[in-house]
């Protein structure tokens, strides 16, 4: 992105909105600010009918410019983002700046081939798109002779915009974002995150789809060691890249562990592990204002997660529970963990609190009335009040850990 003047963020779902497209438009553009905010690199984000426009700020240094460009490739509602150069709209200044832009990239990687694409946005100028490209086309040739037009499948790819009868922009990459609405479009989800490797790849999904994450952890001190604390810290810095602000619970849930295990049958442990996690998280949903709960479940990887135990723990819940990797295998979990950088976070060794505790042979096909007799004796209200009034709230805010407060949002 070499001098780039400005990045061009395109979208795609968010154009078919119809009616609601300047909605979505208008808060992509919002996120941008809010997450963009901290580098100091971007003079104005001004979105238009088909694009958005985000001017750098040319004194801002390199580092921070090129921060800002991996943030939009990270941020959902993007489809694809190019560092492009603003150009007075005529022949002759495009002819020199796509041909200055071949030139610099050919020296640095030697392409064979090459193509022109273009598109107006303005129709008044006086040439169509395709003797634009053919024009064009011809300059790039007469400074690079010895690349070769290919118009499927080229090695380089230069693209112009005419955007008024004024300027245009060159551009010769297109990085892919993660698609999908911006982050707050769909309301707000309490989720359900550990340190391990589904939980936050999930949360990472409902974000694309819209979802403003409250994540919630729960920590199992001294049983549970301060390293697993830590993981799960610098996994929702990640995810809060996303969103300008995010409260992380860290929920005291040793004593609540300790009554199950002295009380409850040992096979059905961790599935009343997860009923009082999901009534703690639908009681913080309630007080929030969410319609929704999330977790990392996948189908059949884990006992917990059969079929009848996954109707068995949602049971207590009276919001929907969202479960995004619900149909995905371990092998694409993985994968997006390394895409996303978490995948070194997650690998770290650290306890968990839902392997405390836990037999040989967990039960795998519990059902609602086992959990129900195991938990006749629990006074469940006071159970889950005691975890609400142990939950520290951590504010995080763009990927930074901000001061910790007492109480989430209302």
């Amino acid at each position: 992105m070499t001098g780039a003047d400005l990045l061009l963020v395109r979208f795609a779902e968010i154009g078919i909105k119809r009616g609601n497209r300047k909605r979505f438009t208008r808060a992509l553009a919002d996120r941008i600010r809010e997450t963009t905010e901290a580098f100091g690199a971007v003079r104005s984000v001004r979105p238009t009918h088909s694009r958005i426009l985000v001017e750098l700020d040319p004194d801002a240094p390199a580092v921070a410019r090129r921060r800002v460009l991996e943030r939009l490739t990270d941020t959902p509602g993007v489809h694809t983002v190019s560092p492009a150069h603003r150009v007075a709209a005529d022949m002759e200044a495009l002819a020199a700046a796509v041909a200055d832009r071949a030139e610099q990239i050919v020296a640095r990687r030697n392409p064979a081939t090459f193509r022109i694409t273009c598109s107006r946005s303005d129709k008044r100028f006086p040439l169509t798109s395709d003797e634009i490209a053919r024009e064009l086309g011809g300059a790039v040739l007469a400074r690079c002779p010895g690349l070769r037009v290919q118009l499927k499948g080229a090695d380089l790819e230069i693209g112009v915009e005419i955007a008024t009868l004024q300027h245009a922009y060159v551009y010769a990459e297109r990085l892919p974002g993660p698609g999908g609405v911006p982050v707050g479009t769909a309301g707000g989800v309490v989720h359900l995150l550990s340190g391990g490797f589904d939980s936050p790849v999930a949360g990472s999904l409902l974000q694309v789809r819209g979802c403003e994450l409250t994540p919630i952890y729960f920590h199992s001190f001294p049983l549970v060691g301060d390293a697993a604390r830590e993981k799960v810290i610098d996994l929702a810095r990640i995810l809060s890249r996303r969103q300008r602000r995010m409260q992380l619970g860290v929920v005291g849930f040793t004593e609540v562990q300790t009554t199950l295990r002295d009380r409850c049958p040992a096979d059905l442990l961790v599935v009343l592990y997860r009923r009082m996690m999901l009534r703690v998280a639908d009681a913080i949903a309630e007080r929030l204002g969410f319609d929704a709960v999330s977790t990392g479940d996948a189908l059949s990887q884990v006992a917990s997660q059969t079929l009848p135990n996954l109707r068995t723990i949602q049971a207590v819940c009276s919001r929907p529970v969202l479960r995004p990797l619900l149909a995905c295998n371990k092998e694409q979990i993985i994968d997006t963990s390394r895409r996303l950088g978490m995948f070194e976070i997650s690998a770290r060794r650290a306890d968990d609190c839902c392997s405390l505790f836990v037999p040989r042979h967990p039960r795998t096909r519990a059902r609602i009335e086992h959990a129900e007799r195991a938990e006749r004796g629990l006074d469940i209200p006071a159970l889950v009040a005691q975890c609400l009034e142990r939950t520290e709230w951590i504010e995080l805010s763009c990927g930074r850990v901000c001061e910790p407060e007492d109480a989430p949002r209302a």
